[in-house]
């Protein structure tokens, strides 16, 4: 048989609630809040998130789980088991990973949203061509823009093998010969070549 879901507070509201019982709890979560906020900032350090990050969480935590939760000796507050999991998350993809990795364990979709600075600095567009917006920022990506105006384009990516040679000769000091020597046995070349199917 299921029941609807219905938080405590509104049952404890319903049954009658005296001003002796909301000192209790005033007393009851003050002292919570002195061990709890202390903690999260701990948690936080130890996550490797800022300090004011943990405070937020345990702070809109707390309420929430006050107000909508099932029990009315609800035990909530920051726990020390998922700092493992928590710092191996914002390492390797930061707090705003951590952030949309928390959405999407609830059904909620999410992603990262990033700006022109994100994307200049990440090492995976790193051969991706080169354009100067209207206000003569470098940026990377194609020359057009949704509004439909050009970009124009400082420098086109390079065709294959395009600088094989002048790489070859500043950063290995080849010689003619030696270059000639490569492009015969087949190892630098400007034609692409397909391999055997």
């Amino acid at each position: 048989m299921h029941t609807r879901l219905e938080p405590k507070l509104i049952a404890v509201l319903r049954e009658g609630y005296s001003w002796r019982t909301f000192f209790a709890d005033l007393g009851a979560g003050v002292t919570v809040g002195v061990v709890a906020l202390p903690l999260a900032i701990a948690f936080a350090i130890a996550s490797g998130v800022k300090p004011e990050q943990g405070l937020y969480t345990a702070i809109v935590a707390g309420f929430v789980i006050a107000a909508l939760g099932g029990s009315r000796a609800q035990i909530s507050g920051p726990t020390g088991a998922f700092i493992v999991i928590i710092y191996s998350v914002v390492q390797q993809h930061g707090y705003e990973g951590l952030a949309v990795a928390t959405l999407l364990a609830r059904g909620i979709a999410a992603a990262l949203c990033n700006d022109g600075n994100d994307l200049l600095d990440d090492n995976d567009l790193a051969g991706v061509t080169l354009v100067r917006d209207e206000h003569g920022g470098l940026v990377k990506g194609l020359p057009y823009r949704l509004d439909g105006k050009g970009i124009t384009i400082e420098r086109a990516a390079p065709d294959l093998g395009q600088h094989t040679d002048e790489v070859l000769r500043e950063l290995l000091g080849y010689g003619d010969a030696a270059l000639a020597k490569l492009k015969k046995s087949g190892v630098t070349s400007t034609t692409p070549t397909v391999g055997d199917v």
